[in-house]
């Protein structure tokens, strides 16, 4: 999809700039028959002037429109791939969903685990049925639900140093 856009983007500035030089062309041929060709013996004739008038009225026409509607189409492309950049950069924010997947293991627990995207490159490899290859970097956070009482160690009191038990009393 890059190099199409990157064409129809080379396709769209050589439009633009055929109309610019077609313009300045006619600009210059205007000129040679408003000036030049008079000192020649030129005539002028309202028949031949009509049709000269109408043939350049229409090119010029026609190139501000190519130029106007390439520049336009410039921009719609130009605002459409950075839309596209923004879109992608939303499809990595987590979406409202719940993220959490609970599992029941064999000895009785039950945990909770969410996959947190931390980041994700595309590769310029694909895969053999074309699609593009990507390597993500990723955290996982599990969360202990509930566990069978049998599993529960029971916490240890820390001893007291002798200094820290003086230090009471007093």
């Amino acid at each position: 999809m890059r190099l199409t856009l990157s064409a129809v983007n080379w396709v769209l500035v050589l439009m633009v700039a055929y109309s610019l030089v077609s313009l300045i062309v006619l600009f210059r041929i205007d000129t040679i028959v408003n000036e030049n060709l008079y000192l020649y013996g030129l005539q002028f004739s309202l028949e031949w002037a009509t049709q000269y008038w109408n043939s350049i009225r229409t090119v010029f026409a026609m190139s501000w429109l190519s130029i106007i509607t390439g520049l336009v189409f410039f921009a719609y492309l130009t605002a459409r791939k950075n839309g596209e950049k923004t879109e992608e950069k939303r499809e990595m924010e987590p979406r409202n969903e719940d993220l959490w997947h609970r599992y029941t293991l064999s000895d009785g627990s039950a945990i909770k685990v969410k996959y947190v995207l931390k980041g994700a490159k595309r590769l310029e490899k694909h895969s053999s049925d074309g699609m593009p290859i990507y390597v993500v970097e990723s955290d996982n956070i599990v969360q202990v639900v509930s566990v069978p009482t049998k599993l529960i160690e029971k916490p240890r009191r820390k001893r007291r140093s002798n200094k820290a038990s003086l230090a009471n009393l007093a």
